[in-house]
């Protein structure tokens, strides 16, 4: 039993791009490529292994031999060269953008040949992602799939899995409360399934994880923060990586939406007001602020952020020409991130 504050929109892999959605897509379908771990900066074979020209411009991916999805089927080229071409053609699907510039074609049935319009040695990792493991074509396009973009498999997806060759099958899915695993008794690969069943629930609240995991009532809880975990005692494993989650505040600046928020020196001013210490020590043990748009930790993540300024804030909002009107601030109340909730409760210790 695992408990996690849901963010899933489907259970296809084609239409996937959330942290739910991606667990889900990843215990189901495999990539050609992988990551060892929690170590996300050096991908490794999957289900296919690769070389890849000096201008990083053609990748050769080479099947591993004897890999099957889930109704026993042989994985092909022809599978690979359609679960790509399937999401290039669903231009509303989120992944799409994944894979721009890039070109798939079958060379043999055991090897598909990706070309890039400029050079792009980011490839293997970005194949990694759940978004792209690799369907079953002939069920996939029996069911409505299609890589014209007039697919509409997503449907039958949100109730089967595909043929995927992961070490689970898709049991259940209710968007809103449930998704059940099975053991994929087909699976040939390393990461066999360490339980015949799992299920992974939707528990908003990180409290009611923390109390169901102290009860027995769960095995794990994805959504603590860093006090509850401190807080645990001994009999648990903790682990701990690095999130890729970031919590931030978007000002838009489109006039049309965002009305006054829209003036740039209003969002210098609220920036430079921010008591970022403060919402640290909300966020809990083990938190830290957010230098830009690239989580720190990753590679081109800025070395510093914002420091609170308020005589920079003032200058600013008198610059601005704020005069008392009411600014519109739009949260999430039902999902925590990291085990951080949007709505601190009463006691808690708020920024000044």
């Amino acid at each position: 039993m695992i408990d996690t504050a849901f963010s899933i929109e489907t259970g296809d892999p084609g239409h996937t791009y959330d942290p739910t959605g991606n667990m889900v897509a990843k215990a189901i379908y495999e990539p050609l490529v992988d990551f060892e771990g929690s170590d996300v900066s050096t991908p490794v074979p999957g289900l296919a292994s690769w070389e890849q020209n000096e201008e990083a411009t053609e990748f050769t991916f080479t099947l591993a031999e004897g890999r099957t999805f889930s109704d026993g089927a042989p994985i092909t080229a022809d599978d690979v060269v359609f679960t790509i071409q399937r999401v290039q053609g669903m231009t509303d699907a989120k992944p799409n953008f994944l894979l721009a510039g890039i070109s798939v074609e079958k060379v043999d049935d055991a090897t598909i040949l990706f070309t890039t319009e400029a050079p792009m040695l980011q490839l293997p990792a970005i194949l990694a992602n759940p978004a792209l493991g690799i369907v079953n074509s002939a069920v996939v396009t029996e069911n409505g799939g299609a890589t014209d973009g007039s697919d509409t498999a997503q449907d039958f997806l949100n109730g089967a899995s595909a043929g995927g060759s992961g070490p689970y099958i898709l049991e259940t899915l209710d968007l809103s409360s449930q998704v059940v695993l099975a053991a994929n008794p087909e699976y040939k690969g390393s990461a066999r399934a360490g339980y015949s069943r799992v299920v992974i629930r939707n528990v908003s609240e990180s409290a009611t994880q923390l109390m169901n995991l102290q009860g027995g009532d769960t095995m794990v809880a994805l959504d603590l923060n860093g006090d509850q975990v401190a807080g645990l005692g001994d009999g648990l494993v903790v682990d701990s990586v690095p999130s890729g989650q970031s919590l931030f505040l978007l000002l838009n600046q489109s006039s049309d939406v965002a009305e006054e928020l829209a003036n740039v020196k209003l969002a210098e001013a609220i920036r430079y007001a921010l008591d970022y210490d403060s919402l640290l020590e909300l966020a809990g043990t083990g938190s830290v602020q957010a230098t830009g748009v690239i989580p720190p930790g990753f590679e081109g993540a800025l070395p510093e952020g914002a420091v609170r300024d308020l005589d920079r804030a003032k200058a600013a909002l008198a610059e601005a020409g704020y005069d008392g009107q009411t600014l519109r601030l739009q949260f999430p109340n039902d999902y925590p991130v990291g085990g951080v909730e949007f709505t601190p409760s009463p006691s808690a210790s708020r920024p000044s």
